[in-house]
This record gives C-alpha cells, sequence and structure tokens, in this order.
C-alpha cells in the first residue's frame, strides 16, 4: 500500500490506505534517524482502523504521534 505524507505549512497529514505492519515498520527503520519526520497532525488510520496483519499497531502510532485519528468507514446496509 502506498502511505503519503502531506504538508502544507505547520499542518501535515498522512494517508495510510491499507498499510499494514510489513509497510509501517519499514518506514520506521527506514526513518530510524529522522523519526521527528514522521509526526503529523492527523493520522487516516490503515484498515479502517483495523489491527489485522499489525495495521495501526502502537510503535507506529507513537511515533507518527497524531493529534487527530481519522477512521474511514461507510454506511452499511
Amino acid at each position: 500500500s502506498a502511505v503519503f505524507k502531506i504538508q502544507c505549512g505547520h499542518s501535515s497529514a498522512i494517508v495510510t490506505g491499507d498499510a499494514t505492519s510489513l509497510t509501517t515498520d519499514r518506514i520506521l527503520d527506514n526513518y530510524h534517524e529522522k523519526l521527528n519526520l514522521l509526526k503529523t497532525n492527523l493520522l487516516l488510520a490503515s484498515h479502517h482502523g483495523a489491527e489485522s496483519h499489525g495495521s495501526n499497531n502502537a510503535d507506529w502510532i507513537k511515533v507518527v504521534d497524531p493529534d487527530i485519528v481519522v477512521f474511514s468507514n461507510g454506511h452499511t446496509y
């Protein structure tokens, strides 16, 4: 899954799509010397907030340290 960080001035958002821990762990490993670059104001939770496949794990949330987390979902019929 593609993960994007969008920044405008002092505000930022990370959009994770359906990223699993495999993806977010790789991001943490690649940025281990500059973890402060991953801090964000808004995080769109992976997999609609699910914990499946390690999505939204504690290590990832601790590093990105969002002010707001958005859990996307739709109306079910």
